[in-house]
């Protein structure tokens, strides 16, 4: 029987080593560009034109789920002419708007909770081998297609505003096929934390990565099995280990701090 549910649990856990291979790719341009809660802004949008799909009666929503996100990263693309804090402030307003929206689609639904929940949760326990599969070959293509616009960008000089418009719609691609599976909440978290954590104790671009990589790994696997332990919601469960991950780790870099001059 524990064998059965261990193979069970395979495909979500796959699930979640390829969100986060590129998620914590673009959480690291994300949090030190600083513009940390623009992926809450675009998985709201992806759920505000998924709950529309719903309530049109659409038998595949994604595709307006979509459309919803690539229009908001056309729109943050141009946010690039503002200061920081005024970026920060347009983010903030969008995502507000899609929330608020999207309460008002829930209200005309007729299962609302239920689509709430899903909205935040995902559905990882359920996803199939072709939906992985599919997910794993779109972001490798994502991935590609940013190492070779990255070479492109150091010979060009005149790309950087065409690099954020690539930028914000690839991210819109990832955060909308993302949030379908996983969820608004453990989207954010496997961009955020793994990139923060990376960028609290490394420097280079691809040690930052690779110990985002690391995090993400193990937090999946930690969280995974506490959901089967304890019979709780995965997406909830990964999201309290990322949020206990941090935590400790800020605690440790504390520590650090204090004792070095004393060690020295």
């Amino acid at each position: 029987m524990f064998n059965n549910s261990l193979s069970w649990m395979l495909l979500p856990l796959a699930a979640c080593f390829v969100l986060t291979g590129i998620h914590v790719y673009f959480g690291v341009h994300i949090v030190k560009r600083g513009i940390i809660f623009v992926d809450l802004a675009l998985a709201q949008l992806a759920a505000l034109g998924a709950l529309l799909g719903a309530l049109l009666g659409l038998a595949h929503p994604y595709f307006l789920s979509l459309s919803f996100t690539l229009l908001g990263a056309i729109l943050l693309s141009f946010t690039r002419f503002l200061g920081k804090g005024m970026q920060e402030a347009v983010i903030g307003v969008m995502y507000a708007v899609s929330a608020a929206l999207s309460l008002i689609l829930l209200d005309r639904l007729p299962s609302h909770t239920h689509g709430l929940h899903d909205m935040m949760s995902g559905q990882l326990l359920f996803v199939s081998q072709f939906q992985v599969i599919k997910m794993a070959i779109l972001y490798a293509a994502i991935g590609l297609l940013h190492a070779w616009m990255m070479r492109l960008f150091s010979e060009n000089s005149q790309l950087p505003f065409f690099w954020d418009v690539v930028f914000y719609l690839s991210l819109g691609v990832v955060v909308t096929s993302s949030v379908e599976i996983a969820g608004v909440l453990l989207v954010f978290s496997y961009l955020i934390v793994p990139a923060l954590l990376g960028l609290m104790w490394f420097k280079s671009f691809k040690k930052v990565l690779c110990f985002g990589w690391l995090v993400g790994v193990v937090v999946s696997v930690i969280g995974m099995w506490l959901s089967f332990t304890l019979d709780i919601p995965t997406g909830a469960s990964i999201v309290l280990c990322f949020g206990v991950t941090l935590a400790g780790l800020l605690l440790v870099r504390r520590l650090a701090m204090v004792f070095k001059p004393q060690l020295t």
